[in-house]
């Protein structure tokens, strides 16, 4: 990094230092911070970007700048666009496009419901991110937090799809499950401590409220998804051999819960005219998205239960995680699959069935098939560190 900020000092115009908290505490909401003290004073607006951002738009700065000429407007959220990195698998290639698709949510959001911050690719303004006390930390969706805070004190999120920023997705398996256990870890916390808050206050209008128990519950309905599919397919089978069960009603039923979980992805696409040349896309994210309910599950159940977590970056290479669990899912995706086959057929007529129960057989080979190849030499040269 030292060498880094040096080749900069001598290559362009402007000053470059690199500061480092001299306290490891609070994850990223702790450098923040720490940055702002230190040199907040200096300026209006700052830009937050993560280690895996590219500005792919020279405009940037200039484009941002007028929405701050409403006065309450204290971020804006620029568009994250996918980087066609070369470091990537071709697993990885059709996943990033993911990233793009969050351009749809984010517009919805901004125009009908709560404007989100997603924590960066966004400019901020310095003196209302102090006022309300920086980023919390300790708090993993420090994002959402900062937004309600903010909100409460009547200061707003614009959207700026303008502005590109360019953004990578995990590099591995690994790390998307660990980016997954976070983010459901984190919502989970924004729901403890603002859901309330949310419900009563008169800052949020009911599409606002609507909008942020949407987001903010997303991984809690994953975990009750995960529940729904234990007691349907695995129990509620032994207590189904005798009753009516209509052929052609569940065909229509479960064929429709299909359409329903693709077809924001596919209208993105289709409007966007690359329907065809993303299917592949569409078919990888559905099934790779679909394989966390279980990192979703232990996520909202540390935190629930109190147990803390030490924050970590989640694109950074393998840090070993719990391999041992994608066994398990397989296992769990047989069984969704054997029980019905063998005590009650009829629940395999649901279309739907066979996604939910191949994204649990599938996980272990996308732990293989989802990997980058400078990942993998980073996990090998860290084995051999630890080794050593």
């Amino acid at each position: 990094m030292k060498s880094i900020v040096e080749h900069l000092r001598r290559s362009v115009l402007f000053e470059v230092r690199l500061l480092r908290c001299p306290q490891k505490q609070g994850g990223k909401s702790g450098a923040v911070n720490y940055v702002l003290k230190e040199t907040g004073h200096l300026y209006r607006y700052f830009l937050l970007c993560d280690n895996d951002t590219t500005v792919l738009d020279a405009r940037a700065i200039e484009k941002a700048l007028p929405h701050f000429d409403d006065s309450s407007v204290a971020i804006v959220q620029c568009r994250s666009v996918s980087v066609n990195s070369p470091d990537y698998c071709a697993l990885n290639r059709l996943l990033c496009r993911s990233i793009d698709v969050f351009h749809l949510f984010l517009t919805v959001c901004s125009r009908f419901g709560w404007r989100l911050f997603i924590g960066h690719n966004a400019f901020l303004r310095t003196e209302m991110v102090l006022q309300v006390g920086g980023l919390t930390p300790g708090f993993f969706s420090d994002d959402l937090d900062l937004a309600i805070r903010l909100n409460l004190q009547g200061h707003s999120v614009a959207y700026a799809p303008s502005i590109h920023i360019g953004e990578k997705h995990p590099p591995s398996y690994d790390a998307f499950r660990r980016r997954t256990y976070k983010w459901s870890y984190g919502c989970m916390q924004m729901l403890k401590a603002h859901a309330k808050t949310v419900l009563t206050s008169p800052k949020f209008c009911l599409a606002e409220k609507v909008s942020f128990f949407y987001f903010a519950g997303f991984y809690v309905g994953q975990t009750l998804l995960l529940m729904y599919l234990a007691v349907s397919f695995l129990i509620a089978p032994f207590y189904l051999q005798a009753s009516p069960f209509n052929i052609p009603v569940n065909l229509i039923v479960g064929t429709v819960l299909v359409i329903l979980v693709y077809l924001p992805t596919c209208v993105y696409f289709l409007k966007n005219k690359m329907l065809l040349a993303s299917i592949g896309s569409i078919v990888m994210c559905g099934l790779v998205y679909g394989t966390t309910d279980f990192a979703c599950v232990a996520g909202a159940w540390d935190c629930l239960r109190g147990k803390k977590r030490r924050w970590i970056p989640t694109n950074a290479a393998n840090q070993g995680a719990n391999r041992w669990a994608l066994p398990l899912e397989a296992a769990f995706g047989i069984a969704l699959l054997s029980v019905p086959l063998f005590i009650f057929p009829p629940l395999l007529y649901l279309p739907c069935a066979y996604i939910f129960v191949g994204k649990f057989l599938f996980g272990p080979a996308i732990s293989v098939l989802y990997r980058d190849p400078t990942t993998a030499v980073e996990a090998a040269a860290a084995r051999q560190e630890v080794a050593a």
